[in-house]
């Protein structure tokens, strides 16, 4: 089956709420769905025939892998490595509550995480929490992550700082705090992980927060450095934009 959804049109809110069940963030969004309506994976922007149909090859057999690792631990419940790869992509897909149950079986398959599996897993549910808008146990999950992955071995904490930010970004009107954390977060990334590809989206992202907050030297000052360094033509245009919005308002 295939649904087109427009969260915009106010007529349906149920749209909305999907979109913000499955993280959806940007459009247009093709996603694809498990018969049991849990999100494979979502893909933004336009895509060609050629990439569509490929796209859908990678779909299926991700499908037929999911397949064949239950068909693995169905056998072998104590199978370690099945357990996991399972776990990870039913987390990925938001399905918390069969991914939590293979937390507990690979937790008393491998007591002293020899695996060094939790610092994924809990890195992923905090990503999952986060898109849900459950950010109270995405935040204490990502307090966990951080703590066992302090170099980032897993490469997922600046992304996950970064959804974080955005998140409280967007919901700065409905909270004074939330463009604090949101700037924490941001911050976070700039400071630790300068060479994670979220590195210059999180100097932008921290840019508009400062400006939101009424920060404008601070803005100015941070973009127009970002703007200087980056190479990114999309970026810089956007760049321009906001600065000379801030540069009308101090006139």
């Amino acid at each position: 089956m295939v649904l087109k959804v427009n969260p915009q049109d106010t007529d349906h809110p149920e749209n909305a709420e999907m979109v913000r069940k499955y993280g959806i963030t940007y459009y247009p969004t093709i996603a694809f769905f498990s018969p049991d309506r849990h999100l494979i994976s979502s893909n933004t922007g336009y895509i060609p025939p050629g990439q569509f149909s490929e796209l859908m090859k990678k779909t299926l057999k991700e499908e037929k892998e999911l397949e064949s690792l239950r068909a693995k631990v169905q056998k072998n419940p104590d199978n370690l490595k099945a357990n996991v790869s399972l776990a990870m992509i039913y987390i990925k897909r938001g399905n918390l509550a069969k991914g939590r149950t293979l937390v507990n079986t690979i937790s008393a398959l491998d007591p002293k995480n020899q695996s060094k599996f939790f610092k994924k897993v809990y890195a992923q549910m905090a990503l999952v929490n986060v898109n849900q808008s459950n950010i109270k146990d995405g935040q204490a999950l990502l307090d966990k992550a951080s703590d066992l992955d302090l170099k980032d071995e897993s490469a997922y904490l600046p992304k996950l700082h970064v959804n974080f930010g955005l998140f409280y970004g967007q919901n700065g009107q409905s909270n004074k705090n939330y463009l604090q954390k949101a700037e924490e977060h941001f911050k976070a990334v700039t400071r630790k992980y300068p060479q994670s590809e979220f590195y210059e989206p999180a100097q932008l992202y921290l840019g508009i927060t400062y400006s939101l907050q009424g920060k404008n030297s601070m803005a100015i000052s941070l973009l127009e450095k970002l703007s200087s360094h980056t190479q990114n033509a999309d970026m810089q245009n956007r760049i321009a934009d906001i600065l000379e919005s801030l540069r009308n308002q101090s006139e």
